[in-house]
């Protein structure tokens, strides 16, 4: 997930802010751990680039909360 991530990085010429470090790594840890994460806009951009293979977090933007309610409620029912 990191090298996927810093393709994108790389190669879309995304400019770089000092924040970014910590952005970076609240988004990884939990795209690679997590079944769904919510980034802001400028890291939901760069996650969906990265093209994930199947096993990786679902990735919602802010703007998708209800979506995410939705996919967790049926998620929820197919666990249990």
């Amino acid at each position: 997930v990191n090298n996927l991530c810093m393709r994108v990085l790389c190669n879309d010429s995304i400019r770089i802010e000092p924040n970014d470090a910590m952005d970076f790594t609240h988004a990884i840890v939990p795209i690679a751990y997590c079944d769904a994460v919510v980034l802001d806009k400028k890291w939901d951009d760069i996650a969906r680039k990265m093209g994930l293979p199947d096993g990786y977090a679902r990735v919602y933007r802010v703007t998708e909360i209800p979506a995410l309610l939705n996919d967790l409620r049926w998620w929820r029912w197919w666990r249990d």
